[in-house]
């Protein structure tokens, strides 16, 4: 039967904060459904075990529970936040009137969303959404999602042709863009056991058919010989895989030694290798004067930057990878270039 109460129940000489104050059951429950200890601690259970959820004053001015508390709806310092429509990978965003589910961002309060569909939950001004079937980016601004960069329009009138830019080739000869060689001729020596490399740039694929050297001074030593080959270079100007072994070039005589081969190359950077072999008397090659390749003046208008060289190189066969003990000094010089293509054919 019901108790109506006209005055507050007040217990007392209780032996401690957690005994026992009020208890509730239903007729036949072992346990408390409701229990108030004189802590204020509030248990509740089924009635058929003892209590499983609480609320109690943890410490001033908070109140705790150390289970689960559930509400369809909470406010925080009086800002609602509402968890309707939550997925994975969302977090919680405030639009201004409340927090509600969102794509997170990489900072400043803005997200980015990638997808064939416009985002339309926790969506705020200045949120970014990249339309993955189209390639098409738009901001999130006035309540409408507006194209950042609009289609690409009709195709302009076009200009004036510019001047003629040299394409680093002179008849069949290769060096880097923007430089004219001289058509004065000089002789070069090359040292024993020394590698010079001369860098080239190929602006367009190539398939060369030979390459040569001019020998303008022979050897007296019967059988002297070079080595031309063709190495990769890095961003840096370093040389480093093996293309082509072009193979040796005779220098006990005069004349255009030709390496016949079927070699394509790509756009890019390369090296050309001449490698000197062990003969004491050397050979001298023309070479074209006032020609750098690396354009850069040292003082003198018919020596430049225009190779880099190792000496104390063992000759043989062109090594795969130029090897870091192997790799030549950045800033060695010599005169202009003197090993060049012949008959390249341009694809």
């Amino acid at each position: 039967m019901a108790q109506k109460f006209t005055v507050p129940i007040t217990v007392k000489q209780l032996a401690s904060a957690g005994s026992d104050a009020v208890t509730v059951y239903v007729d036949a429950d072992t346990f408390a459904r409701l229990k108030v200890e004189a802590g204020g601690r509030l248990t509740w259970g089924s009635g058929a075990s003892a209590g499983d959820v609480n609320l109690y004053r943890a410490s001033a001015d908070v109140l705790q529970t150390d289970d689960t508390f559930k509400t369809p709806i909470l406010y925080v310092d009086n800002i609602e936040i509402d968890t309707t429509g939550a997925t994975t990978d969302q977090v919680l965003k405030f639009d201004g009137t409340k927090f509600v589910p969102g794509t997170g961002g990489s900072g400043g309060g803005a997200s980015l969303t990638i997808s064939d569909t416009p985002p339309t939950v926790g969506v705020i001004a200045g949120d970014l959404w990249y339309e993955s079937d189209t390639g098409k980016t738009f901001v999130y601004y006035d309540s409408y999602w507006v194209e950042i960069v609009g289609s690409t329009g009709a195709q302009g009138p076009t200009g004036a042709t510019g001047p003629t830019i040299p394409v680093a080739m002179r008849g069949s000869t290769l060096s880097l863009p923007g430089v004219i060689l001289s058509a004065e001729l000089i002789g070069q020596s090359l040292a024993a056991q020394t590698v010079l490399y001369f860098p080239i740039v190929v602006p367009t694929a190539i398939t060369l058919s030979e390459i040569s050297a001019n020998v303008t001074t022979q050897s007296s030593t019967a059988g002297c010989k070079s080595r031309i080959a063709i190495y990769n270079s890095d961003a840096s100007w370093i040389p480093t895989t093996l293309v082509l072994d072009c193979g040796e070039i005779a220098c006990d005589s005069t004349g255009v030694k030709t390496l016949s081969m079927t070699q394509s190359l790509s756009a890019g950077r390369y090296f050309i290798r001449l490698h000197g072999d062990n003969s004491a008397s050397r050979p001298s090659f023309y070479c074209y004067r006032g020609s750098p390749i690396t354009g850069t003046l040292l003082g003198s208008t018919n020596q430049f930057v225009s190779a880099i060289s190792k000496t104390g190189q063992t000759y043989a066969a062109a090594e795969a990878t130029v090897a870091s003990g192997n790799l030549p000094s950045n800033g060695s010089t010599s005169t202009s270039p003197f090993v060049y293509f012949v008959r390249s054919v341009w694809s």
